[in-house]
C-alpha cells in the first residue's frame, strides 16, 4: 500500500480525498481516534505541520512563467506556464494540513450579472455589465524561504513577489482566504473526489471558478487574470528549490513588510509637492 493510500482515511475525516493515486473508497472509514497518527503521516508526504505555531510547510520550487500570473502554488500537473511556485506535494494532503492548525473554510468570489444589462454600446463605453463579489473569510498568510547563493536566507511573504501591472508596485493591500478545495465527479455516477488532486490548482492570484483550488487572493484587481507578473529582481532564478510556509497567524516578515509600506506611504505623504512648471503666457 502506498503513502497515499495509508492517509485516505485521515484526509476523509479532515472532508478531502485523494485523487488519481488510489483507487476510490467504496464506504467512508472510520474517523482516526489518534490525531498524532495524522501528523506522523502527513510528515511521511511532504506536509510539515506544526501544531504549537499553526504552520503548515511543504517544500516547492521557483517556477518557469511565461504569461501573467493566475496562480501562486500549483502542483506540477497544474498550469505550470501561469504559476510563481511550483510543488509535488499532493494537494488533498495539504488541504489535510491546513484544516489540522484550524484554518476555517471561507467562500469564494462570486459574479452577478447586472439586470438590466447594459447595451453593447454602453459596454463599449465602459459601463459594468457584471458585479463581482469578493471572496470571504477569515485571513491567513504565506511565506517562501529560500538560499541565496548557498549563503543568504531569504524569508518573504508571497506578496512581496507579485507585481502589480496596474501600479507597477509590488502586491498591497490584499488578503489571502482558505477556501478548502472541491468534492466533484470526474464523470455522471462516479463517486467525488478532491478536484485539486487532478488540476493541480493550489492558491490562486486572480478569482478563479469554481472553488476547486484551496486558497485565493482578496483584491481589488483580483478579477483580472493578466494583472499580475513576478518581481524578478528579487524572485530566485527558476528551479531554485525553495519552501512554502502556510500561517495561521500574521508571521513577522509580513509584519515587517505592512510596517515599512506603512513608513513609505508616510513619507510620501509628506514630501512637498512638486511645484508646476511656469505657464506659458
Amino acid at each position: 500500500m502506498t503513502k497515499s493510500a495509508k492517509l485516505l482515511p485521515f484526509c476523509l475525516c479532515f472532508g478531502v480525498a485523494l485523487g488519481a493515486q488510489d483507487s476510490k473508497p467504496t464506504s467512508r472509514p472510520a474517523a482516526p481516534q489518534d490525531p498524532a497518527a495524522l501528523l506522523r503521516t502527513l510528515e511521511e508526504n511532504g506536509v510539515h505541520v506544526d501544531p504549537k505555531a499553526h504552520t503548515v510547510t511543504i517544500e516547492c520550487e521557483m517556477g518557469r512563467p511565461v504569461d501573467a500570473l493566475e496562480y501562486v502554488l500549483i502542483h506540477r500537473k497544474g498550469k505550470t506556464h501561469e504559476a510563481l511556485v511550483v510543488t509535488d506535494v499532493v494537494p488533498s494532503l495539504l488541504n489535510a494540513g491546513l484544516l489540522a492548525i484550524g484554518l476555517e473554510r471561507g467562500n469564494n468570489a462570486r459574479v452577478e450579472e447586472i439586470e438590466p444589462a447594459p447595451t453593447l454600446e454602453e459596454v463599449q463605453a465602459g459601463a459594468e455589465w457584471m458585479r463581482v463579489y469578493p471572496a470571504e473569510g477569515k485571513s491567513m498568510w504565506m511565506t517562501l524561504t529560500w538560499e541565496d547563493d548557498g549563503e543568504k536566507h531569504v524569508d518573504v511573504p508571497v506578496e512581496a513577489l507579485l507585481l502589480d501591472l496596474t501600479t507597477g508596485e509590488t502586491l498591497r493591500d490584499n488578503r489571502w482566504v482558505f477556501l478548502g478545495g472541491n468534492m466533484a465527479p470526474l464523470l455522471r455516477g462516479e463517486d467525488p473526489v478532491f478536484m485539486a488532486d487532478y488540476q493541480g490548482n493550489i492558491v490562486s492570484s486572480c478569482y478563479m471558478y469554481p472553488n476547486n483550488h484551496l486558497v485565493t487572493v482578496v483584491h481589488e484587481r483580483a478579477n483580472s487574470d493578466d494583472n499580475w507578473w513576478l518581481v524578478q529582481d528579487l524572485c530566485p532564478p527558476p528551479g531554485t528549490k525553495m519552501k512554502m510556509t502556510f500561517h495561521r497567524d500574521k508571521p513577522d516578515s509580513v509584519v515587517a513588510r505592512e510596517s515599512a509600506l506603512a513608513k513609505d506611504a508616510e513619507r510620501k505623504a509628506a514630501e512637498p509637492a512638486q511645484d508646476e512648471p511656469p505657464q506659458d503666457r
